[in-house]
């Protein structure tokens, strides 16, 4: 991706006043931020960076709905292309959350030289031009079988970021079993990659 001139004409000293970048010090992220009308993270979100998410350290976001812990992965995945690292790839358990989560993306950062595809069952894409891409879209079983059949797929081996939403879906008796073993192949296979797993935390 091109990266000339992206972080614009930001004023230097409101930047340098904004609490947001006590933590997030990367100007083209914040661009992205603001932009998006994100002016302030949340508590957990300042936690998680706090831990290292710049830093390709892996970690489970443990929070109910609402609590911000989406935005966390979606930039572990920008800050992953920015830093050209290598592609990210963000895993959902459904088809229709992939495609909403495709759309989201496409929506909030492609105006930003980001390339985004979407990789499903009834919707798939040439090698091709998923080697051209940052961040993927899709599902668990799609990213199961694509993985199976990677020796035709150089691609692969630029994942360097991986977030998987929904994670609790690892615990039922049906999907459960494929979910780890995807998640065990892939941490061998891209020699442990940065890995983010959201878990929405049913609590009573």
């Amino acid at each position: 991706m091109n990266l000339t001139n992206f972080t614009g004409r930001i004023k230097e000293d409101s930047l340098e006043y904004a609490e947001i970048t006590k933590y997030i010090p990367d100007k083209r992220i914040l661009r992205v931020l603001f932009e998006n009308k994100i002016f302030q993270l949340r508590e957990i979100q300042k936690k998680v960076i706090q831990k290292g998410s710049f830093f390709q350290k892996s970690f489970l976001v443990c929070a109910p709905s609402g609590s911000g812990k989406t935005l966390i992965g979606e930039v572990c995945a920008i800050n992953n292309v920015f830093q050209q690292f290598g592609k990210s790839i963000y895993l959902v358990p459904f088809k229709a959350l992939a495609t909403e989560k495709y759309f989201h993306f496409k929506k909030s950062y492609a105006r930003y030289d980001l390339k985004v595809e979407l990789s499903i069952g009834d919707y798939d894409v040439d090698d091709a031009k998923l080697e051209k891409t940052d961040i993927i879209v899709t599902t668990y079983e799609k990213m199961d079988s694509l993985i199976r059949n990677f020796y035709d797929k150089e691609w692969i081996y630029e994942i360097s970021t991986i977030i998987i939403d929904e994670i609790h879906i690892i615990g039922e008796s049906d999907r459960g079993p494929r979910l780890e073993s995807l998640i065990v192949r892939l941490n061998e296979f891209l020699h442990n990659p940065h890995i983010i797993l959201n878990d929405p935390c049913f609590l009573k």
